[in-house]
């Protein structure tokens, strides 16, 4: 089976710049209740059907959610914005192989068990795709 990873260009806008009631650690300023936000009121601007925010928000359209929809992809929760486009956020998860990729984590926060920076994310190499089905949506175990 064919594994493809999904990337969208940047569209100059932010996310978090637009939310209330961030929490962040106390520490380190990690933030860490990112999937309870309320993107209902956040506003972006694009035009693509793909596209990511600078503080690392996969941002697509109604056209594409309606692809997945139609041709029954699964895995992929989408979170509404205020004009008609989508946060999208893969709900399964598989282990991302961070020692064959050799990624770099840097700066650990003992407060908050997270750290300040991960890097090397690409080229992508999972610890196993034996539970991977075809036409579905995933994402890692690490955020980058």
């Amino acid at each position: 089976m064919k594994l493809f990873c999904l990337h969208g260009h940047d569209n100059d806008n932010y996310v978090l710049n637009q939310c209330i009631d961030l929490k962040r650690c106390d520490f380190c300023g990690y933030l860490l209740n990112k999937w309870e936000l309320d993107f209902a009121s956040v506003d972006i601007k694009t035009q693509m059907d793909v596209s990511t925010t600078y503080d690392g928000f996969f941002i697509v359209s109604e056209t594409f959610k309606s692809v997945c929809e139609q041709y029954h992809f699964a895995g992929a929760k989408f979170f509404s914005t205020h004009n008609n486009l989508y946060v999208l956020r893969p709900e399964p998860i598989v282990v991302f192989d961070y020692e064959k990729r050799e990624t770099r984590f840097e700066s650990y926060c003992n407060n908050c068990n997270n750290y300040k920076n991960v890097a090397g994310a690409t080229p992508i190499y999972l610890k196993t795709t034996n539970s991977i089905v075809s036409n579905s949506f995933y994402r890692t175990d690490i955020e980058f």
